[in-house]
């Protein structure tokens, strides 16, 4: 077991062998949290860059997804909250303006 010190975020700040004053949460060395805290800085950094391309990846297929049930009428778009209405309607605008660059920009992906 390793016990960490969490800084006021909840991110852990510092990993002992031993607890002590402010690192009394014991976690095991296969924890996903402490394991990424052992990353060097450069690691850690990709980690978060590769999380944050899948995150808009995952985002997109949401994104037709939710269209997909539209088309066949399962849900209607009126009934997603008025908030995801919004960021809908901005995204459709936005890849309608990007269509007319087609070739300098890839907004399919």
């Amino acid at each position: 077991m390793l016990y960490v010190k969490r800084d006021e975020e909840g991110n852990i700040e510092s990993v002992h062998k031993d607890p002590g004053p402010g690192s009394h949460e014991a976690l095991s060395e296969d924890n996903p949290e402490v394991k990424f805290f052992m990353l060097d800085d450069t690691s850690r950094m990709y980690a978060k860059d590769r999380l944050r391309d899948s995150d808009m990846g995952v985002a997109r297929v949401l994104e037709d997804l939710i269209q997909l049930l539209i088309d066949k009428n399962l849900i209607m778009f009126t009934e997603l909250p008025d908030s995801a209405q919004a960021k809908i309607e901005t995204r459709q605008a936005l890849r309608q303006d990007l269509q007319g660059i087609a070739g300098i920009v890839d907004y399919d992906d």
